[in-house]
């Protein structure tokens, strides 16, 4: 004891009493760990199609078609910022995911209850993929082998998240209120096996596994026979496996915080320019012929022009309502800006349809048409040349259709552009990208754009993909502009 006591008092004449005295008295602040993408593992796999996002947070898989992507979810992410009203309540905290805000005593801290992961899957150009989270493994490099949790304990392939709660639940009143809001949120966030994900639709929900311990270093996630294709007996006919490499490293709350802060800086502070309200549409069309069964063949990305319109109207003052339409009904009359889309599917246009597009055009509206279907053989481009050379036909006046030039207003109207942004069609080595967009011009005035360059694909990528689709959004957002400042 007394070699001790000696010990202490060198201790305090080197370093100083208040740091020796938290030391003794108080222990070491525990350091909370979150699971980051293992960039060096990832490396070694030599395949160009996982990347890493810009935040560094998410690993993901870009196969140009389809893509998926995989970020962990931390406790502080689940209490913080997904569920905090639901995680406040100590031991009747409402967030299945977590324990909330409950300490345990004797550890002197919050332990874990699940280890959990963001999935999210897009489909651009497939007919139907699917994604069974069941088929999901984590292993960690202590030998832990676990396999995902279903939802409902119903047909589940391993445990679930009812059956785990259902042996917890109390018998009061309270407990019953505790458990379904735990299981609404589970059925409302965590990514079960149901219908396929169709082209141009995208999939996101969280995975859970059982938790991992703290002496993990690193782990890999397992995702196993993701479904790309389907048979004509609607059985999945082509299967494939993707790895997903994190490793442990230190949370660091303010870079979290500091991310939120700033994506409510940018929803609020607008950007001056544009203001004003607009009323855009897709116009509907029938088809001749097709590939693949879709029920709406006029809308192949259904969230492309919503996707467009939310990124409009959170940086800048725009309102903006969205419909679709055939240009023959009467409120195609209250359109300023309307949208064609070329898909698998080749358009019809009728007689009516062109003089309808051509009045549209007449009096003042505006029409974007593009490609999000690019193969080498799909005739889109001489399908849409045919029918802008009819509704020029048309027009009274003088029209003509030519190459839009970068010094038009339309790449100055709300962001300036020196070069035209990269789009769907500069991702497909098979074809020969286009360096520029085609205007009809009525009175000199831009009135339509003909593109083959499928930026409506790119706006409905996350801004992680290969493809930074900022630049494309923005010129979306040019297009608005100008209808309502020059049409």
């Amino acid at each position: 004891m007394k070699k001790i006591f000696i010990t202490l008092l060198l201790s305090l004449s080197v370093i100083g009493c208040d740091a020796v005295y938290r030391y003794v008295f108080l222990p070491p602040e525990r350091i909370e760990k979150t699971l980051v993408p293992n960039k060096e593992t990832i490396l070694a796999l030599n395949d160009t199609s996982y990347y890493i996002t810009r935040d560094g947070q998410a690993v993901g898989y870009d196969a140009k078609n389809w893509k998926v992507e995989v970020r962990y979810m931390s406790d502080y992410q689940l209490n913080t910022f997904e569920f905090p009203s639901e995680s406040d309540d100590y031991e009747l905290s409402g967030n299945p995911y977590t324990y909330g805000n409950w300490v345990d005593a004797q550890l002197g801290h919050t332990p874990k209850r699940f280890t959990v992961f963001k999935v999210t899957i897009y489909n651009y150009t497939g007919s139907k993929i699917n994604y069974d989270p069941e088929s999901t493994l984590l292993q960690t490099d202590r030998g832990d082998y676990f396999k995902a949790y279903a939802r409902e304990q119903k047909n589940a392939c391993n445990q679930s998240i009812e059956e785990y709660y259902k042996i917890r639940r109390g018998a009061g009143g309270v407990d019953d209120e505790v458990y379904e809001t735990r299981m609404g949120i589970a059925r409302r966030t965590m990514l079960y096996y149901g219908k396929p994900i169709y082209k141009g639709d995208s999939r996101e929900g969280l995975i859970v596994f059982d938790p991992i311990v703290s002496s993990v270093e690193e782990l890999k996630v397992t995702i196993k026979n993701f479904v790309l294709e389907y048979d004509e007996n609607n059985e999945p006919s082509e299967l494939t496996d993707l790895v997903f490499y994190f490793k442990h490293a230190p949370l660091i709350k303010e870079a979290i915080t500091t991310q939120t802060q700033v994506a409510v800086k940018s929803d609020t502070t607008k950007e001056a320019g544009l203001s004003g309200n607009i009323k855009i549409a897709l116009l509907k069309y029938v088809i001749e012929s097709t590939r693949g069964t879709y029920t709406e063949p006029w809308n192949p990305l259904p969230r492309a022009i919503p996707a467009l319109i939310e990124y409009a109207e959170q940086n800048s003052k725009l309102d903006a309502a969205y419909v679709q339409l055939s240009p023959d009904e009467k409120e195609f009359s209250e359109v300023k800006l309307a949208f064609i889309l070329g898909g698998p599917a080749a358009p019809q246009f009728s007689t009516n349809f062109i003089h309808s597009v051509s009045e549209f055009l007449q009096n003042g509206g505006f029409l974007y048409i593009d490609n999000t279907y690019i193969t080498a053989d799909w005739p889109y481009a001489r399908i849409m040349d045919d029918f802008i050379k009819k509704i020029q036909q048309q027009l009274t006046g003088n029209s003509e259709l030519k190459r839009i030039n970068l010094d038009h207003p339309l790449f100055k109207a709300w962001q300036q552009f020196d070069l035209l942004p990269k789009g769907f069609d500069d991702l497909n080595a098979n074809i020969e990208p286009t360096d520029y967009l085609t205007g009809l011009f009525i009175e000199g005035k831009l009135a339509a754009i003909l593109s083959t360059k499928g930026y409506p694909a790119v706006w409905v990528q996350e801004r992680s993909s290969n493809i930074d689709n900022e630049a494309q959004l923005k010129l979306g957002v040019n297009i608005i502009a100008y209808t309502l400042k020059n049409r």
